[in-house]
Protein backbone atom coordinates (compact mmCIF):
# COMPACT_ATOMS: atom_id res chain seq x y z
CA UNK A 1 0.00 0.00 0.00
CA UNK A 2 2.89 2.36 0.75
CA UNK A 3 4.24 2.01 -2.80
CA UNK A 4 0.78 2.80 -4.13
CA UNK A 5 0.56 5.97 -2.03
CA UNK A 6 3.97 7.21 -3.12
CA UNK A 7 3.25 6.49 -6.77
CA UNK A 8 -0.21 8.08 -6.61
CA UNK A 9 1.18 11.29 -5.17
CA UNK A 10 3.72 11.51 -7.98
CA UNK A 11 1.14 11.07 -10.72
CA UNK A 12 -1.33 13.52 -9.19
CA UNK A 13 0.01 16.52 -11.09
CA UNK A 14 0.17 14.60 -14.35
CA UNK A 15 -3.42 13.49 -13.83
CA UNK A 16 -4.58 17.05 -13.25
CA UNK A 17 -2.72 18.18 -16.36
CA UNK A 18 -4.30 15.39 -18.43
CA UNK A 19 -7.76 16.50 -17.32
CA UNK A 20 -7.06 20.13 -18.20
CA UNK A 21 -5.61 19.10 -21.56
CA UNK A 22 -8.63 16.96 -22.41
CA UNK A 23 -10.96 19.75 -21.34
CA UNK A 24 -9.45 21.87 -24.12
CA UNK A 25 -11.48 19.74 -26.54
CA UNK A 26 -14.63 21.17 -24.99
CA UNK A 27 -13.37 24.58 -26.12
CA UNK A 28 -11.90 23.75 -29.51
CA UNK A 29 -14.56 21.34 -30.79
CA UNK A 30 -17.51 23.81 -30.52
CA UNK A 31 -15.46 26.62 -32.10
CA UNK A 32 -14.20 24.52 -35.00
CA UNK A 33 -17.34 22.50 -35.74
CA UNK A 34 -19.58 25.58 -35.64
CA UNK A 35 -17.22 27.86 -37.58
CA UNK A 36 -15.51 25.68 -40.17
CA UNK A 37 -17.34 23.89 -43.00
CA UNK A 38 -17.75 20.20 -42.22
CA UNK A 39 -15.21 19.29 -44.91
CA UNK A 40 -12.56 21.52 -43.32
CA UNK A 41 -13.26 20.12 -39.87
CA UNK A 42 -12.71 16.67 -41.36
CA UNK A 43 -9.33 17.88 -42.63
CA UNK A 44 -8.53 19.24 -39.16
CA UNK A 45 -9.24 15.80 -37.71
CA UNK A 46 -6.92 14.15 -40.25
CA UNK A 47 -4.15 16.65 -39.51
CA UNK A 48 -4.57 16.05 -35.77
CA UNK A 49 -4.39 12.29 -36.22
CA UNK A 50 -1.25 12.63 -38.34
CA UNK A 51 0.57 15.00 -35.99
CA UNK A 52 -0.39 13.00 -32.93
CA UNK A 53 0.79 9.63 -34.17
CA UNK A 54 3.49 9.95 -36.87
CA UNK A 55 6.39 11.53 -34.91
CA UNK A 56 7.15 8.39 -32.82
CA UNK A 57 7.41 6.44 -36.07
CA UNK A 58 9.61 9.05 -37.74
CA UNK A 59 12.00 8.99 -34.76
CA UNK A 60 12.03 5.17 -34.85
CA UNK A 61 10.92 5.02 -31.23
CA UNK A 62 14.44 5.89 -30.06
CA UNK A 63 13.36 8.59 -27.54
CA UNK A 64 11.58 5.92 -25.48
CA UNK A 65 14.91 4.10 -25.15
CA UNK A 66 16.15 7.05 -23.08
CA UNK A 67 13.51 6.25 -20.48
CA UNK A 68 14.45 2.58 -20.34
CA UNK A 69 18.26 3.00 -20.40
CA UNK A 70 18.83 6.21 -18.46
CA UNK A 71 16.22 6.20 -15.70
CA UNK A 72 18.98 4.94 -13.40
CA UNK A 73 21.84 7.07 -14.81
CA UNK A 74 23.86 8.45 -11.92
CA UNK A 75 26.29 10.82 -13.62
CA UNK A 76 25.60 13.99 -15.58
CA UNK A 77 28.07 12.94 -18.26
CA UNK A 78 26.31 9.63 -18.86
CA UNK A 79 22.95 11.36 -19.15
CA UNK A 80 24.31 14.09 -21.43
CA UNK A 81 25.93 11.57 -23.75
CA UNK A 82 22.73 9.54 -23.98
CA UNK A 83 20.55 12.59 -24.55
CA UNK A 84 22.66 14.07 -27.33
CA UNK A 85 23.17 10.68 -29.01
CA UNK A 86 19.40 10.34 -29.28
CA UNK A 87 18.85 14.03 -30.12
CA UNK A 88 21.25 14.11 -33.09
CA UNK A 89 19.96 10.79 -34.40
CA UNK A 90 16.33 11.94 -34.28
CA UNK A 91 17.29 15.31 -35.77
CA UNK A 92 18.91 13.64 -38.79
CA UNK A 93 16.27 10.97 -39.35
CA UNK A 94 13.38 13.36 -38.75
CA UNK A 95 14.80 15.88 -41.21
CA UNK A 96 15.28 13.19 -43.86
CA UNK A 97 11.76 11.82 -43.58
CA UNK A 98 10.21 15.29 -43.38
CA UNK A 99 12.08 16.32 -46.53
CA UNK A 100 10.70 13.31 -48.38
CA UNK A 101 7.15 14.05 -47.19
CA UNK A 102 7.54 17.71 -48.18
CA UNK A 103 8.75 16.73 -51.66
CA UNK A 104 5.67 14.56 -52.17
CA UNK A 105 3.24 16.97 -50.45
CA UNK A 106 1.23 17.59 -53.62
CA UNK A 107 0.58 13.88 -54.13
CA UNK A 108 -0.26 13.36 -50.44
CA UNK A 109 -2.67 16.29 -50.61
CA UNK A 110 -4.51 14.79 -53.60
CA UNK A 111 -4.89 11.39 -51.94
CA UNK A 112 -5.72 12.32 -48.34
CA UNK A 113 -6.19 16.06 -47.79
CA UNK A 114 -8.69 17.20 -50.40
CA UNK A 115 -5.93 18.67 -52.60
CA UNK A 116 -4.84 21.20 -49.94
CA UNK A 117 -1.07 21.28 -50.57
CA UNK A 118 -0.43 24.21 -48.19
CA UNK A 119 -2.06 22.29 -45.36
CA UNK A 120 0.18 19.28 -45.97
CA UNK A 121 3.38 21.34 -46.11
CA UNK A 122 2.65 23.12 -42.83
CA UNK A 123 1.81 19.78 -41.25
CA UNK A 124 5.15 18.32 -42.37
CA UNK A 125 7.03 21.15 -40.65
CA UNK A 126 5.02 20.47 -37.49
CA UNK A 127 5.90 16.77 -37.72
CA UNK A 128 9.62 17.58 -37.80
CA UNK A 129 9.35 19.84 -34.74
CA UNK A 130 7.30 17.20 -32.91
CA UNK A 131 10.07 14.64 -33.49
CA UNK A 132 12.53 16.92 -31.69
CA UNK A 133 9.96 17.70 -29.03
CA UNK A 134 9.57 13.97 -28.40
CA UNK A 135 13.24 13.76 -27.39
CA UNK A 136 12.77 16.64 -24.95
CA UNK A 137 9.69 15.00 -23.43
CA UNK A 138 11.60 11.73 -23.06
CA UNK A 139 14.27 13.63 -21.10
CA UNK A 140 11.67 15.04 -18.70
CA UNK A 141 10.18 11.58 -18.25
CA UNK A 142 13.59 10.05 -17.62
CA UNK A 143 14.51 12.64 -14.98
CA UNK A 144 10.97 12.67 -13.57
CA UNK A 145 10.58 16.41 -14.12
CA UNK A 146 6.85 16.13 -13.58
CA UNK A 147 6.19 19.79 -12.82
CA UNK A 148 8.02 21.09 -15.91
CA UNK A 149 6.39 18.49 -18.13
CA UNK A 150 2.95 19.44 -16.82
CA UNK A 151 3.54 23.17 -17.32
CA UNK A 152 4.74 22.73 -20.88
CA UNK A 153 1.92 20.35 -21.77
CA UNK A 154 -0.69 22.74 -20.38
CA UNK A 155 0.81 25.78 -22.12
CA UNK A 156 1.17 24.02 -25.45
CA UNK A 157 -2.40 22.76 -25.40
CA UNK A 158 -4.04 26.07 -24.59
CA UNK A 159 -1.71 28.07 -26.84
CA UNK A 160 -2.72 25.76 -29.68
CA UNK A 161 -6.42 26.18 -28.91
CA UNK A 162 -6.08 29.97 -28.60
CA UNK A 163 -4.05 30.43 -31.78
CA UNK A 164 -6.22 28.06 -33.82
CA UNK A 165 -9.45 29.68 -32.58
CA UNK A 166 -8.10 33.17 -33.33
CA UNK A 167 -7.16 32.32 -36.91
CA UNK A 168 -10.42 30.48 -37.58
CA UNK A 169 -12.62 33.22 -36.12
CA UNK A 170 -10.73 35.90 -38.06
CA UNK A 171 -11.42 34.09 -41.32
CA UNK A 172 -8.21 32.18 -42.09
CA UNK A 173 -9.95 28.81 -42.02
CA UNK A 174 -8.26 25.46 -41.68
CA UNK A 175 -4.86 26.72 -42.89
CA UNK A 176 -4.89 29.41 -40.21
CA UNK A 177 -5.79 26.83 -37.56
CA UNK A 178 -2.82 24.65 -38.53
CA UNK A 179 -0.51 27.69 -38.53
CA UNK A 180 -1.65 28.18 -34.93
CA UNK A 181 -0.55 24.62 -34.17
CA UNK A 182 2.82 25.30 -35.79
CA UNK A 183 3.38 28.45 -33.75
CA UNK A 184 2.56 26.88 -30.38
CA UNK A 185 4.59 23.73 -31.14
CA UNK A 186 7.67 25.74 -32.11
CA UNK A 187 7.49 28.07 -29.08
CA UNK A 188 7.11 25.29 -26.52
CA UNK A 189 9.77 23.08 -28.13
CA UNK A 190 12.32 25.91 -28.02
CA UNK A 191 11.51 26.57 -24.35
CA UNK A 192 11.88 22.88 -23.44
CA UNK A 193 15.22 22.67 -25.24
CA UNK A 194 16.63 25.76 -23.55
CA UNK A 195 15.86 24.40 -20.08
CA UNK A 196 17.46 21.03 -20.88
CA UNK A 197 20.64 22.73 -22.11
CA UNK A 198 20.79 24.73 -18.90
CA UNK A 199 20.55 21.52 -16.89
CA UNK A 200 23.04 19.28 -18.72
CA UNK A 201 25.00 21.75 -20.84
CA UNK A 202 25.99 21.64 -24.48
CA UNK A 203 27.50 18.48 -25.98
CA UNK A 204 31.15 17.99 -25.03
CA UNK A 205 32.79 15.50 -27.31
CA UNK A 206 29.67 13.29 -27.29
CA UNK A 207 30.24 9.79 -28.58
CA UNK A 208 27.21 8.88 -30.66
CA UNK A 209 26.35 5.35 -29.58
CA UNK A 210 22.93 4.61 -30.94
CA UNK A 211 23.20 0.86 -31.48
CA UNK A 212 21.81 -0.28 -28.11
CA UNK A 213 18.94 2.17 -28.41
CA UNK A 214 18.08 0.91 -31.88
CA UNK A 215 18.26 -2.72 -30.79
CA UNK A 216 15.69 -1.87 -28.13
CA UNK A 217 13.46 0.44 -30.17
CA UNK A 218 13.51 -0.94 -33.73
CA UNK A 219 11.51 -4.08 -32.85
CA UNK A 220 8.89 -1.67 -31.54
CA UNK A 221 8.70 0.16 -34.86
CA UNK A 222 6.39 -2.28 -36.68
CA UNK A 223 4.22 -2.24 -33.60
CA UNK A 224 4.16 1.56 -33.52
CA UNK A 225 3.27 1.66 -37.22
CA UNK A 226 0.57 -0.92 -36.69
CA UNK A 227 -0.68 0.91 -33.58
CA UNK A 228 -0.85 4.07 -35.67
CA UNK A 229 -2.93 2.20 -38.25
CA UNK A 230 -5.27 0.89 -35.56
CA UNK A 231 -5.71 4.35 -34.04
CA UNK A 232 -5.97 6.34 -37.27
CA UNK A 233 -6.77 4.19 -40.29
CA UNK A 234 -10.49 4.55 -39.60
CA UNK A 235 -10.34 8.31 -40.27
CA UNK A 236 -8.10 7.99 -43.30
CA UNK A 237 -10.20 5.22 -44.82
CA UNK A 238 -13.41 7.10 -44.10
CA UNK A 239 -11.94 10.04 -45.99
CA UNK A 240 -10.80 7.85 -48.88
CA UNK A 241 -13.91 5.70 -49.17
CA UNK A 242 -16.71 8.09 -48.17
CA UNK A 243 -15.16 11.59 -48.22
CA UNK A 244 -13.82 14.04 -45.63
CA UNK A 245 -17.38 15.00 -44.62
CA UNK A 246 -17.73 11.62 -42.92
CA UNK A 247 -14.45 12.22 -41.10
CA UNK A 248 -16.10 15.41 -39.83
CA UNK A 249 -19.04 13.36 -38.53
CA UNK A 250 -16.82 10.71 -36.96
CA UNK A 251 -14.07 12.78 -35.33
CA UNK A 252 -16.00 14.61 -32.55
CA UNK A 253 -17.55 11.38 -31.25
CA UNK A 254 -14.16 9.66 -31.46
CA UNK A 255 -12.54 12.48 -29.45
CA UNK A 256 -15.33 12.27 -26.86
CA UNK A 257 -14.92 8.50 -26.52
CA UNK A 258 -11.16 8.76 -26.10
CA UNK A 259 -11.67 11.00 -23.07
CA UNK A 260 -11.12 7.81 -21.09
CA UNK A 261 -7.44 7.97 -22.01
CA UNK A 262 -7.15 10.85 -19.51
CA UNK A 263 -7.01 8.30 -16.73
CA UNK A 264 -4.13 6.26 -18.12
CA UNK A 265 -1.97 9.16 -19.38
CA UNK A 266 -0.32 9.96 -16.02
CA UNK A 267 0.32 6.28 -15.42
CA UNK A 268 2.04 5.82 -18.77
CA UNK A 269 4.17 8.88 -18.12
CA UNK A 270 5.44 7.61 -14.76
CA UNK A 271 5.26 3.80 -14.97
CA UNK A 272 8.21 3.10 -17.32
CA UNK A 273 10.62 5.01 -15.10
CA UNK A 274 9.35 3.66 -11.77
CA UNK A 275 9.08 0.09 -13.02
CA UNK A 276 12.53 0.18 -14.62
CA UNK A 277 14.10 1.30 -11.35
CA UNK A 278 12.34 -1.42 -9.34
CA UNK A 279 13.03 -4.12 -11.91
CA UNK A 280 16.72 -3.21 -12.26
CA UNK A 281 17.02 -3.39 -8.45
CA UNK A 282 15.29 -6.80 -8.47
CA UNK A 283 12.35 -5.48 -6.42
CA UNK A 284 9.73 -7.67 -8.05
CA UNK A 285 7.24 -7.19 -5.23
CA UNK A 286 7.18 -3.46 -5.93
CA UNK A 287 6.87 -4.10 -9.68
CA UNK A 288 3.79 -6.24 -9.17
CA UNK A 289 2.35 -3.80 -6.65
CA UNK A 290 2.73 -0.86 -9.05
CA UNK A 291 1.10 -2.82 -11.88
CA UNK A 292 -1.78 -3.92 -9.64
CA UNK A 293 -2.59 -0.50 -8.20
CA UNK A 294 -2.14 1.22 -11.56
CA UNK A 295 -4.64 -1.16 -13.11
CA UNK A 296 -7.07 -0.75 -10.21
CA UNK A 297 -6.83 3.05 -10.34
CA UNK A 298 -7.53 3.05 -14.08
CA UNK A 299 -10.47 0.64 -13.85
CA UNK A 300 -12.03 2.66 -11.01
CA UNK A 301 -12.43 5.60 -13.37
CA UNK A 302 -12.61 3.96 -16.79
CA UNK A 303 -15.47 1.51 -16.20
CA UNK A 304 -18.09 4.08 -15.12
CA UNK A 305 -16.86 6.42 -17.84
CA UNK A 306 -17.75 3.86 -20.49
CA UNK A 307 -21.29 3.64 -19.12
CA UNK A 308 -21.65 7.40 -18.68
CA UNK A 309 -20.27 8.42 -22.07
CA UNK A 310 -22.40 5.81 -23.84
CA UNK A 311 -25.61 7.09 -22.23
CA UNK A 312 -24.83 10.82 -22.43
CA UNK A 313 -23.07 10.89 -25.80
CA UNK A 314 -25.95 12.35 -27.80
CA UNK A 315 -26.60 15.10 -25.27
CA UNK A 316 -22.91 16.02 -25.04
CA UNK A 317 -22.46 16.08 -28.82
CA UNK A 318 -25.54 18.29 -29.24
CA UNK A 319 -23.93 20.80 -26.85
CA UNK A 320 -20.42 20.62 -28.34
CA UNK A 321 -21.16 20.31 -32.04
CA UNK A 322 -24.09 20.70 -34.42
CA UNK A 323 -27.33 18.65 -34.49
CA UNK A 324 -26.24 17.22 -37.83
CA UNK A 325 -22.96 15.86 -36.38
CA UNK A 326 -24.58 14.69 -33.13
CA UNK A 327 -27.32 12.71 -34.87
CA UNK A 328 -24.84 11.09 -37.25
CA UNK A 329 -22.16 10.10 -34.75
CA UNK A 330 -23.44 9.49 -31.20
CA UNK A 331 -23.99 5.77 -31.84
CA UNK A 332 -20.26 5.11 -32.28
CA UNK A 333 -19.39 6.25 -28.74
CA UNK A 334 -20.06 2.97 -26.85
CA UNK A 335 -17.81 0.98 -29.19
CA UNK A 336 -14.91 3.45 -29.18
CA UNK A 337 -15.25 4.06 -25.42
CA UNK A 338 -14.82 0.34 -24.69
CA UNK A 339 -11.88 0.29 -27.12
CA UNK A 340 -10.35 3.23 -25.25
CA UNK A 341 -10.69 1.39 -21.95
CA UNK A 342 -9.08 -1.74 -23.39
CA UNK A 343 -6.29 0.43 -24.79
CA UNK A 344 -5.65 1.85 -21.33
CA UNK A 345 -5.46 -1.60 -19.74
CA UNK A 346 -3.17 -2.71 -22.56
CA UNK A 347 -0.82 0.21 -21.86
CA UNK A 348 -0.40 -0.94 -18.27
CA UNK A 349 -0.01 -4.64 -19.05
CA UNK A 350 2.50 -3.93 -21.85
CA UNK A 351 4.95 -2.53 -19.30
CA UNK A 352 5.74 -6.10 -18.24
CA UNK A 353 6.81 -6.98 -21.79
CA UNK A 354 8.94 -3.82 -22.04
CA UNK A 355 10.70 -4.64 -18.76
CA UNK A 356 11.75 -7.99 -20.19
CA UNK A 357 12.91 -6.17 -23.37
CA UNK A 358 10.76 -8.53 -25.46
CA UNK A 359 9.60 -5.70 -27.67
CA UNK A 360 9.29 -7.90 -30.75
CA UNK A 361 6.21 -9.42 -29.16
CA UNK A 362 4.53 -6.04 -28.82
CA UNK A 363 5.33 -5.28 -32.45
CA UNK A 364 3.87 -8.58 -33.63
CA UNK A 365 0.68 -8.02 -31.64
CA UNK A 366 0.06 -4.63 -33.23
CA UNK A 367 0.82 -5.97 -36.71
CA UNK A 368 -1.96 -8.52 -36.24
CA UNK A 369 -4.31 -5.86 -34.84
CA UNK A 370 -3.53 -3.50 -37.71
CA UNK A 371 -4.17 -6.20 -40.30
CA UNK A 372 -7.54 -6.90 -38.72
CA UNK A 373 -8.36 -3.19 -38.50
CA UNK A 374 -7.49 -2.25 -42.07
CA UNK A 375 -9.07 -5.38 -43.52
CA UNK A 376 -12.37 -4.95 -41.69
CA UNK A 377 -12.47 -1.23 -42.44
CA UNK A 378 -12.00 -1.80 -46.15
CA UNK A 379 -14.70 -4.45 -46.10
CA UNK A 380 -17.29 -2.84 -43.83
CA UNK A 381 -17.02 0.96 -44.18
CA UNK A 382 -18.49 1.01 -47.73
CA UNK A 383 -21.40 -1.10 -46.44
CA UNK A 384 -22.17 0.36 -43.02
CA UNK A 385 -20.39 3.74 -42.81
CA UNK A 386 -18.95 5.23 -39.64
CA UNK A 387 -20.47 2.66 -37.29
CA UNK A 388 -18.34 0.01 -39.03
CA UNK A 389 -15.19 2.04 -38.30
CA UNK A 390 -16.10 2.14 -34.60
CA UNK A 391 -16.80 -1.60 -34.38
CA UNK A 392 -13.54 -2.35 -36.21
CA UNK A 393 -11.63 -0.18 -33.74
CA UNK A 394 -13.12 -2.15 -30.85
CA UNK A 395 -12.25 -5.50 -32.48
CA UNK A 396 -8.64 -4.43 -33.02
CA UNK A 397 -8.14 -3.21 -29.46
CA UNK A 398 -9.76 -6.36 -28.11
CA UNK A 399 -7.27 -8.50 -30.03
CA UNK A 400 -4.29 -6.41 -28.86
CA UNK A 401 -5.52 -6.49 -25.27
CA UNK A 402 -6.06 -10.26 -25.26
CA UNK A 403 -2.65 -11.15 -26.68
CA UNK A 404 -0.82 -8.63 -24.50
CA UNK A 405 -2.54 -9.96 -21.40
CA UNK A 406 -1.35 -13.47 -22.20
CA UNK A 407 2.32 -12.55 -22.67
CA UNK A 408 2.59 -9.94 -19.90
CA UNK A 409 1.16 -12.31 -17.30
CA UNK A 410 3.44 -15.05 -18.56
CA UNK A 411 6.51 -12.86 -18.01
CA UNK A 412 5.46 -11.13 -14.78
CA UNK A 413 2.41 -12.69 -13.10
CA UNK A 414 0.51 -10.04 -11.15
CA UNK A 415 -2.98 -9.55 -9.80
CA UNK A 416 -5.16 -8.05 -12.56
CA UNK A 417 -8.03 -7.40 -10.11
CA UNK A 418 -10.80 -9.29 -11.99
CA UNK A 419 -13.11 -9.25 -8.96
CA UNK A 420 -12.67 -5.50 -8.64
CA UNK A 421 -13.61 -5.00 -12.29
CA UNK A 422 -16.84 -6.94 -11.73
CA UNK A 423 -17.60 -4.72 -8.73
CA UNK A 424 -16.93 -1.60 -10.81
CA UNK A 425 -19.34 -2.86 -13.49
CA UNK A 426 -21.97 -3.66 -10.85
CA UNK A 427 -21.56 -0.21 -9.28
CA UNK A 428 -22.06 1.38 -12.71
CA UNK A 429 -25.53 -0.16 -13.07
CA UNK A 430 -27.38 2.02 -10.49
CA UNK A 431 -25.46 5.00 -11.84
CA UNK A 432 -26.73 4.22 -15.34
CA UNK A 433 -30.30 3.81 -14.11
CA UNK A 434 -30.11 7.29 -12.58
CA UNK A 435 -28.91 8.76 -15.88
CA UNK A 436 -31.67 7.04 -17.85
CA UNK A 437 -34.56 7.87 -15.54
CA UNK A 438 -33.45 11.34 -14.47
CA UNK A 439 -32.53 13.10 -17.72
CA UNK A 440 -31.64 16.79 -17.51
CA UNK A 441 -31.15 19.15 -20.43
CA UNK A 442 -28.64 21.91 -21.08
CA UNK A 443 -25.07 22.37 -19.90
CA UNK A 444 -25.92 22.78 -16.21
CA UNK A 445 -28.27 19.81 -16.36
CA UNK A 446 -25.48 17.73 -17.89
CA UNK A 447 -23.04 18.78 -15.15
CA UNK A 448 -25.60 17.91 -12.47
CA UNK A 449 -26.26 14.58 -14.17
CA UNK A 450 -22.55 13.71 -14.20
CA UNK A 451 -22.04 14.77 -10.58
CA UNK A 452 -25.00 12.76 -9.35
CA UNK A 453 -23.96 9.72 -11.36
CA UNK A 454 -20.41 9.89 -9.98
CA UNK A 455 -21.69 10.07 -6.40
CA UNK A 456 -23.99 7.08 -6.92
CA UNK A 457 -21.15 5.09 -8.47
CA UNK A 458 -18.68 5.79 -5.66
CA UNK A 459 -21.23 4.99 -2.95
CA UNK A 460 -22.17 1.75 -4.72
CA UNK A 461 -18.53 0.77 -5.17
CA UNK A 462 -17.84 1.46 -1.49
CA UNK A 463 -20.82 -0.63 -0.41
CA UNK A 464 -19.59 -3.45 -2.63
CA UNK A 465 -16.20 -3.17 -0.86
CA UNK A 466 -14.46 -2.29 -4.11
CA UNK A 467 -12.61 0.55 -2.43
CA UNK A 468 -11.80 1.02 1.21
CA UNK A 469 -12.33 4.06 3.44
CA UNK A 470 -8.55 4.35 3.70
CA UNK A 471 -8.19 4.60 -0.08
CA UNK A 472 -10.92 7.24 -0.30
CA UNK A 473 -9.32 9.39 2.40
CA UNK A 474 -5.94 9.09 0.77
CA UNK A 475 -7.34 10.10 -2.61
CA UNK A 476 -9.04 13.18 -1.11
CA UNK A 477 -5.80 14.06 0.68
CA UNK A 478 -3.89 13.75 -2.57
CA UNK A 479 -6.32 16.11 -4.31
CA UNK A 480 -5.87 18.68 -1.55
CA UNK A 481 -2.09 18.44 -1.85
CA UNK A 482 -2.20 18.84 -5.62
Amino acid sequence: MQEYKLFARRIGLIGLTSILVRMSSFISVPILTKTLPLEEYGLWALVGATIGLLPPLMSMGVPFAMVRFHASSRTKEELRNGFYSIFFFVLAVGFLISSILFAFSDKIAVILFDNNVTLVRISVVILFIECISGVFIAFYRTREKVRLYSIFTFLKTYMTVSFAAFFVITGYGIVGAVIGVLASTAIISIAMGVIIIRQIGLPKGVSIKIRDYLVFSLPLLPGKLSSWLVNSSDRYLLGLLLGVVFVGYYAPAYVLSMTISIFVSPLIFMLPVELSKCYDNNEMGKVKSLLYYSNKFFLTLAVPSVFGLSLLSKQILFILTTPQIANKSYAIVPFVAIASMLGGIYSIYAQAIALKKRTKITGSIWILAAGLNVGLNLLLIPLFGIIAAAITTLASFLLAFGLTSYFSLKFIPFDTAPSFMLKAIAASVPMSIAIIYWPLSGIFGLILNIGTAAAIYLISLFLLKGISRKEIMFFLDMLRNQ
